[in-house]
C-alpha cells in the first residue's frame, strides 16, 4: 500500500474505532503518534468543519465535507445525528473501495424499501471512488444502453470474469482489472503470428516475443487477475481467428470443387462456342460446315464435290473419261 494512503487510512480507522468506544486515549500521548493525531479530533456525533477551506493534510475534514455535500442534497433537514451516521457510512464505503473490496451494500439504491442513512452514505462513498478512478461499467442485461463494439467486447470479458471464478462478480475493481487484461490479450493475439502455418499449428514463431511475461511469484493477487484476464482474452481471440480462417478455407475449397475441370458432372461445353470440340464451332474439323472440312459439300476440295477440279467426275476435269471421249 502506498505510504501516503497508509497515512490517510490509519487516522481514519482510529477515528472509526473511537466511535465504537474502542479508543479511550489519554490526552498526554506523544504528538508524533498517529493515534495521538486523531485523539484530539471531535467525536463523530459532534464533528463539524468549515468546508470553505480544505486542508490537504486532514483526511477526516475532506471526507466529512464530501459526505455533507451529498447528504444536504436530500437529507439536510434531518439534523446532526443523521449527518454523523451518513458520514460514518460514507467513510466506510471509501475505505472498502480504496482496498478494492466488494461493496457490502447493494450498489443499486432499493426502490421499494427504506434504507438506513449509513447504507446511503456507504454507497455514496463507494461510488465516489469508482467515479474518481474512471472505471467503465455497462449493464449487459439492459437493452436501453447504446450498442457499440466496445460494449460488446466488454460484456464478453465480463462474462469471462464471472465464469472464471477469479473473484467476486460484484467487485468492480477486480472485474475492471480482469477486463483490462482480457482486452489487452485480444489485441496482442492479432500481432503475434508470423505465418499462417505457425498460427494454425499453435506454434510460437521463432524469434517472436511471448505474448506476455510470466508473473513473478510475489506478484500481488490483484495484479495476477490482470494476467488471468490477458490469457483468457488472448485464447478467445486466437480461437475466433482460427474459426474465421477455417471458414474461409472451407469456402475456398467448396469453390474449387465446383470449378474442377476433371469433374464430368461439372463440365458443360454445349454452350461454349469457342470450344474446338463443340460440333457447332465452325473451326471444329468434324463440323460439316467447316469450310476446311474435306467432307464439307461446299468445299471445292471435297472428293465428292462435282466442282472439285480433281474430281474425275467433274466435267471440267481433263482427266474425266467422258471429257476425253468427247474430244
Amino acid at each position: 500500500m502506498p505510504k501516503r494512503l497508509d497515512r490517510l487510512l490509519v487516522p481514519f480507522a482510529v477515528a472509526t474505532l473511537s466511535l465504537l468506544g474502542g479508543c479511550d486515549k489519554k490526552d498526554n500521548e506523544s504528538s508524533t503518534s498517529p493515534k495521538a493525531e486523531v485523539a484530539g479530533a471531535p467525536q463523530l456525533q459532534n464533528e463539524t468543519y468549515d468546508c470553505n477551506a480544505l486542508e490537504n493534510d486532514n483526511p477526516l475534514k475532506r471526507s466529512w465535507c464530501q459526505a455533507k455535500k451529498l447528504f444536504d442534497l436530500n437529507n439536510s433537514n434531518l439534523g446532526a445525528n443523521a449527518l454523523a451516521e451518513y458520514v460514518r457510512g460514507f467513510r466506510l464505503g471509501i475505505d472498502d473501495a480504496r482496498q478494492a473490496r466488494a461493496s457490502s451494500v447493494d450498489r443499486q439504491k432499493p426502490e421499494s424499501q427504506t434504507e438506513s442513512l449509513q447504507n446511503q452514505g456507504y454507497r455514496a462513498g463507494y461510488e465516489s471512488v469508482i467515479t474518481q478512478m474512471g472505471i467503465t461499467e455497462f449493464n449487459c442485461e439492459s437493452d436501453s444502453e447504446p450498442a457499440s463494439e466496445y460494449r460488446e467486447h466488454w460484456c464478453e470479458a465480463a462474462k469471462s470474469f464471472r465464469m472464471s471464478n477469479t473473484g467476486d462478480d460484484k467487485n468492480p475493481f477486480l472485474r475492471a482489472r480482469y477486463i483490462n487484461g482480457y482486452m489487452a490479450g485480444g489485441r496482442v493475439a492479432l500481432t503475434v503470428p508470423a505465418s499462417m502455418e505457425s498460427f494454425l499449428n499453435n506454434e510460437t514463431p521463432e524469434g517472436k516475443q511471448p505474448p506476455i511475461n510470466t508473473p513473478k511469484a510475489d506478484t500481488p493477487s490483484t495484479e495476477l487477475i490482470f494476467y488471468k484476464g490477458f490469457n483468457a482474452g488472448y485464447k478467445a481471440m486466437v480461437a475466433t481467428i482460427r474459426e474465421s480462417i477455417n471458414q474461409v478455407m472451407e469456402q475456398m475449397k467448396s469453390s474449387n470443387d465446383s470449378d474442377d475441370p476433371d469433374d464430368p458432372d461439372d463440365s458443360d461445353d454445349s454452350d461454349d462456342s469457342d470450344n474446338p470440340d463443340n460440333p457447332d464451332n465452325p473451326d471444329n474439323p468434324d463440323n460439316p460446315n467447316n469450310p476446311d472440312n474435306p467432307y464439307n459439300p461446299d468445299n471445292p476440295y471435297n472428293p465428292d464435290n462435282p466442282n472439285n477440279p480433281d474430281n474425275p467426275d467433274n466435267p471440267d476435269n481433263s482427266y474425266n473419261p467422258d471429257e476425253q471421249g468427247s474430244t
